[in-house]
């Protein structure tokens, strides 16, 4: 399971979801809605016997973790004296780590595909 390169991206973005979520959850209240995403990356480490099942937890994760950090963009607008660009930027960081998660698990079951039309 750990053996994988995107159980590591996963598990790297799980955590530093969690930890942007601890840290800023009293300034921004849309940081405490990272806490949903890093507990599907860690889900999706586990779920490593199904590959379909973590292609599909990976996208849904994608997918809630942009919205997260866009409506943390807007909360951010709206307390314009509170602007800080490291602080909207850095959920970039996970959201790369998770999409390239899903990239390499797709990598993996194409191959698994293409070696069972071998046979």
């Amino acid at each position: 399971m750990i053996q994988r390169r995107q159980s590591l991206e996963w598990l790297l973005a799980g955590i530093a979801l969690l930890v942007y979520g601890v840290l800023h959850g009293a300034d921004v209240k849309m940081f405490s809605s990272l806490y949903l995403p890093s507990l599907l990356c860690f889900i999706t480490i586990f779920a490593f016997k199904n590959r379909k099942f973590q292609i599909q937890l990976n996208r849904w994760n994608l997918w809630i973790t942009l919205t997260c950090w866009v409506l943390i963009i807007i909360e951010m607008f709206k307390r314009e004296g509170e602007l800080d660009f490291f602080t909207m930027i850095r959920p970039a960081v996970p959201i790369f780590l998770i999409w390239m998660g899903g990239k390499n698990t797709q990598r993996d079951e194409d191959k698994v595909r293409s070696i069972d039309r071998i046979r």
